[in-house]
């Protein structure tokens, strides 16, 4: 039978392309930069816009458009000037594995802050995870704090990511 080599072939391809794939040191490091500027000089800035730019499109759409983004993150922003809220710090360390998500691809991200409001400081442990339309769009972000409080808000945005996909750890405690 000519058919049984050809349904192997295609079992094949298709486990292939179920595996993880592997990011490369530099795709890595640049996921980790582009983060560590969203919590470094795009915060102190106030640069909705590229938050905007940065932020995976579902989570917006979740949020109810750009529009309604734009304003959440003004009112989040006005919130936490009035404690004069400010962050010291951020550091991410991107995986290099990917998990496959149906038409997308996830990093996960765990990332440590650390915040200050006037003399008091908190450390924060959290997360973000990297998502791109396979094979090969541009990254976007959705952030983890969000998730923590909704977890099945992820499997809404990503339907297609395995239902025992791993979140890291966040907490947040006084330094």
């Amino acid at each position: 039978m000519k058919l049984r080599p050809l349904l192997l072939s295609l079992c094949l391809l298709a486990c292939a392309a179920a595996q993880a794939a592997t990011l490369t040191p530099e795709a890595t490091q640049d996921l980790a930069r582009r983060l560590d500027d969203l919590g470094g000089a795009t915060f102190a800035r106030h640069d909705f816009e590229k938050y905007a730019r940065e932020t995976f499109p579902g989570v917006i759409e979740l949020t109810g458009g750009r529009d309604k983004f734009m304003e959440q993150m003004r009112v989040a922003f006005a919130q936490m000037d009035a404690q004069h809220i400010q962050f010291v710090s951020h550091v991410s360390r991107p995986e290099s594995q990917t998990t496959d998500a149906g038409p997308y691809e996830v990093v996960r991200i765990p990332e440590e802050s650390v915040l200050a409001a006037g003399e008091r400081r908190v450390k924060v442990i959290s997360y973000s995870l990297a998502v791109r339309t396979k094979p090969s769009g541009p990254w976007t972000f959705i952030g983890g704090s969000g998730i923590v409080k909704q977890p099945e808000m992820l499997w809404q945005l990503l339907p297609g990511l395995p239902r025992d996909y791993k979140l890291p750890p966040s907490s947040m405690q006084p330094i």
